[in-house]
């Protein structure tokens, strides 16, 4: 798969994006509105990494990504490819699929009561969908490793402005920091957000020194908890 610009826009493949709209950006690059080149109404987000030591993370959250592919409750990888412009080292750009409804935080803010989720909301419809997209990474051994509000997404009909709790489908995003943990293999790097931090993690960073920080699924088990007590 190749790129190629026209004007201000660009094209990766069967899609279209406009490098100079930004809907996010920080550390890791930049994400860019996107399209269908032959349908401009199914939409999509491309991902940037802005220095070239982010590519292999990157290439490591598109290979977890894109082994999830097609369950409901994950933010599907519809494609990724190496490209180089001129003399530049390549880039790696991943086109994602676009969720209208924002992530978590946002729902909480607009939804939620006194900055909390009714307790029907959460027990009937974010912990069920939650659950089954964790089943799916356990299941292929994948470790997530940022799971927070900011990180779970919302789909809903594009024609409902305002959607209940019954028409969206929450989807985990943002897969940056997983890894996969095959056979006996474990995770030991600390990382994601301090804040939905497990124990376990909180206590290795008190004392260092004490034993070498190993896990596996605790840590995101610790973070969907917290995530799903907003």
């Amino acid at each position: 798969m190749g790129e190629s610009s026209s004007g201000a826009l660009k094209t990766v493949g069967k899609y279209c994006y406009d490098p100079t709209q930004t809907i996010g950006s920080g550390a890791f690059g930049s994400i860019h509105p996107g399209w269908e080149k032959n349908d401009v109404h199914k939409k999509v987000v491309v991902k940037i990494p802005k220095e070239a030591r982010e590519q292999d993370a990157r290439l490591q959250e598109a290979k977890c990504q894109r082994k999830l592919k097609d369950h409901e409750n994950i933010v599907t990888l519809y494609s990724y490819c190496q490209i180089a412009e001129g003399d530049d080292d390549a880039q790696l750009i991943l086109v994602l699929e676009y969720c209208n409804g924002g992530n978590l935080r946002d729902f909480i803010e607009k939804k939620g009561g006194r900055g909390r989720l009714r307790q029907k909301v959460i027990t009937k419809y974010l912990l069920p969908q939650l659950k089954a997209g964790y089943k799916a990474m356990y299941d292929k051994n994948i470790v997530h490793r940022d799971i927070k509000l900011e990180n779970i997404f919302l789909s809903h009909p594009e024609d409902v402005e305002n959607p209940d709790s019954d028409e969206i489908t929450f989807k985990y995003g943002d897969f940056g920091f997983a890894r996969c943990v095959d056979g006996l293999d474990v995770a030991r790097a600390t990382c994601g957000t301090p804040r939905y931090y497990a124990p376990e993690i909180l206590s290795a960073l008190k004392d260092p020194g004490s034993r070498r920080l190993q896990y596996r699924h605790e840590p995101d088990m610790w973070a969907i908890g917290k995530s799903s007590s907003c």
